[in-house]
C-alpha cells in the first residue's frame, strides 16, 4: 500500500520545481481560514521536508499562515488525528509544528 508521503515524493520526482512552485503558489494565495485544508499543511511539510530551492517559501508560509490565524488549532489537530506516525518519522516536522 502506497502512503500518502509515497505518492507525494513520487509526484515531485516527476515535476519538481512545477508542482512546487504550483502548490506554494495556490496555498500562499488563501486569505481566509476555511479555504485551507488537511492537504495544504501536509503538503508545506512535505515541500520542507525535502529540501532544495523550496524548503524556506515552504516554512515562510506555514508560519506566516499560522501567526495569522489561517492555520488554526483545529486544522493542526486535523492534520495528526490518527497519523501520529507519521510526525514521528521526521524530527524536522516535530521542529516546525513546535516552532509555530
Amino acid at each position: 500500500m502506497t502512503t500518502f508521503i509515497e505518492c507525494g515524493k513520487i509526484l515531485f520526482a516527476i515535476f519538481p520545481q512545477i508542482m512546487c512552485e504550483a502548490i506554494l503558489k495556490e496555498i500562499k494565495s488563501y486569505e481566509r481560514a476555511h479555504d485551507h485544508k488537511v492537504i495544504d499543511v501536509w503538503l508545506l511539510l512535505i515541500i520542507y521536508a525535502n529540501g532544495g530551492p523550496y524548503k524556506k517559501l515552504a516554512e515562510s508560509i506555514l508560519k506566516k499562515k499560522a501567526a495569522a490565524g489561517l492555520f488554526g488549532k483545529n486544522l493542526f489537530n486535523q492534520c495528526i488525528k490518527g497519523r501520529l506516525l507519521l510526525l514521528q518519522v521526521s524530527s524536522v516536522t516535530a521542529d516546525i509544528l513546535l516552532g509555530l
